[in-house]
């Protein structure tokens, strides 16, 4: 049996917890949601976090590939296809600023990631660009709550509409001509991703 969710909200398993089961997550095929949320964990394991991303993301495109070797035609899919984790939920940690940026740099590349719930985690204007530069590199990600930080409504702003944007180029990508026009209806963007 393979796992597909894995919530370990309020565990209090800090960076050290984290470090003693990243291993097993990297090797995990199916894993789509990782909730770490309100576990004490520091920007220390912000690399981790998206290491096992990455990871995942690697093994799946593989696997794929090795898959299309199979079938007849010439049609291959995109590799932002490849079913990385598709939701990670940080929420109510000590990220910070340090935080912020750790994971923005580490998670520039489309790999499928589609939502990141960053709330409460003391994030101010520095993590806050950071994560609008996350976003407009990264059109795979449609969700990024940063609400309940630091970070000056100008730049939350900035990353709702690249968001948006992200939003609408992901449902033309699956054939779905119709515009979102608010965030609020971000989830029927993540339900037609998680049929992909």
């Amino acid at each position: 049996m393979s796992l597909i969710k894995l919530i370990l909200a309020r565990c209090n398993i800090g960076d050290d917890g984290l470090v003693a089961i990243a291993g097993d997550l990297r090797l995990s095929k199916c894993l789509d949601y990782l909730c770490v949320a309100d576990c004490s964990l520091t920007f220390h394991s912000m690399s981790m976090v998206a290491d096992v991303v990455k990871f995942q993301f690697a093994i799946r495109s593989s696997t794929k590939w090795i898959e299309t070797l199979r079938q007849d035609g010439d049609e291959m899919p995109p590799t932002s296809q490849a079913n990385a984790a598709k939701r990670i939920d940080l929420c109510k940690n000590r990220l910070g600023n340090t935080g912020a940026i750790l994971l923005s740099e580490a998670l520039r590349e489309p790999i499928g990631l589609r939502a990141i719930d960053l709330q409460w985690n003391h994030i101010g204007n520095q993590g806050g660009l950071a994560l609008l530069k996350l976003v407009q590199e990264n059109q795979d990600l449609v969700l990024l709550d940063v609400r309940n930080n630091e970070i000056d409504d100008t730049i939350v702003q900035q990353i709702r509409y690249q968001l948006l944007k992200n939003a609408n180029s992901f449902l033309r990508a699956c054939g779905i001509h119709e515009k979102i026009g608010d965030l609020s209806e971000l989830p029927v963007v993540l339900k037609v991703g998680h049929k992909r």
